[in-house]
């Protein structure tokens, strides 16, 4: 199952560690699973690299699941690959929707597990399917669920341990696509924060940014599960919700908060706080190569218009009323000069590798036709574009 015994057991040790350490039996637990076709009870290989699916909302882009599922089976020459358990986690609802995935790519299962809360999050039965997993994919929903459920659980940690040691490949769609950064939006109940309530005031009650939700061993924020999404903030269904404001004044209270490196005496930092953002139907793969570096490609559904952004900040954040840094004293409209976006322009067929995550830069493949790189700029809570014959996105 894994390359060395030591990787091995420490995974045993890790589920030891949690039936010693946790004393919950299950029996406040409402975890329900769902099982189509015939598990294995084991992960057949493993993966020489890691690989990430971000889909940005909508109709589903089917063709990034037999792609997750090619990329569980890129192994060691003396590992042979056969069908594994596509692994779907998802709060509400059944396996029914994903039992499709059957038809599209060769697995020997597809398994779901509803965990509608946290005592769900924690019960030991999700251990074995987690363990025996070749691909994980978490189901969109309402990221504040997740997040308030799910929060710093044993669900949250084998997923971690599982990509750390075993190199699974990991996807998410909508909410299930947010939760893998450093900070979330949780969103208020039944309200949709837009692009304007957040120009118009940063603070304002709907914008409820939280971060910790990654469990780990220190008292640390930046725990997100690759390490190519710390100080990272991911958004979904962007352009058809008109999400680049709201984006954006996430980026402003990260770094008006400090969660990411604090700005002040240290402005060579500011662009180490980025946030990625993909369109609905749209799709972002992620591929490690072998020097560690992760690069991205995209892919659309068929007619339709998708782009994936990769954006940070090169300037301070400021309270437009009166010029200085943002800060929480601030309520009213913000002004933020100067933030870069490289936009990935999709297609029906995948794109080359456009971007390198662990440089932040493009790559020599991306070309005018499927990248646009330009600059945005918040005066007074309003945008403008700079590139990109003036256009937003």
């Amino acid at each position: 199952m894994f390359q060395t015994v030591r990787q091995y057991c420490y995974l045993c040790l890790l589920l030891f560690g949690f039936l010693g350490l946790n004393a919950y039996s299950g029996t406040n637990s409402h975890l329900k699973i769902y099982t189509a076709g015939t598990p294995v009870t084991t992960q057949p290989c493993k993966p020489l690299t890691q690989s990430i699916a971000l889909m940005g909302g909508g109709a589903d882009v089917t063709a990034v699941y037999p792609w997750l599922i090619r990329k569980a089976s890129e192994c060691s020459i003396y590992q042979k690959a056969s069908p594994g358990n596509f692994l779907v986690i998802r709060s509400e609802g059944d396996g029914a929707y994903y039992n499709s995935i059957l038809d599209l790519a060769r697995v020997a299962s597809v398994q779901t597990l509803v965990v509608p809360d946290n005592a769900s999050a924690n019960d030991p039965k999700l251990d074995n399917y987690i363990l025996n997993a070749s691909v994980i994919w978490i189901s969109g929903g309402d990221q504040r669920v997740y997040y308030d459920a799910w929060r710093g659980s044993r669900l949250l940690s084998l997923i971690k341990e599982k990509i750390r040691y075993a190199n699974v490949p990991l996807g998410g769609a909508s909410a299930g696509m947010m939760l893998l950064g450093n900070y979330i939006h949780a969103g208020e109940p039944n309200h949709i924060l837009t692009s304007t309530e957040a120009l118009q005031d940063p603070y304002n009650p709907y914008m409820v940014l939280r971060r910790g939700f990654w469990p780990s061993t220190k008292e640390i924020y930046e725990d997100a599960p690759y390490s190519v999404f710390k100080k990272t903030i991911i958004d979904s269904h962007f352009d058809t919700r008109n999400r680049m404001g709201r984006t954006l004044t996430f980026l402003a209270r990260n770094l008006a908060d400090k969660w990411s490196i604090p700005y002040k005496g240290s402005p060579q930092f500011i662009p180490k706080s980025h946030a990625i953002a993909v369109d609905g139907e749209t799709a972002l793969l992620i591929e490690e190569n072998r020097a560690g570096e992760f690069l991205a490609s995209i892919i659309i559904n068929p007619k339709v218009t998708g782009s994936a952004y990769f954006i940070n900040p090169t300037q301070i954040p400021l309270c437009a009323k009166n010029g200085k840094p943002l800060d929480s004293s601030c309520a009213g409209p913000l002004t933020f000069t100067h933030i870069q976006i490289n936009r990935l322009i999709g297609s029906d067929t995948r794109s080359p590798n456009l971007f390198n995550l662990s440089q932040w830069k493009p790559l020599p493949y991306a070309s005018r036709v499927n990248f646009e790189k330009y600059e945005i700029n918040i005066n007074s809570g309003r945008l403008y574009s700079v590139g990109n014959n003036g256009k937003i996105y």
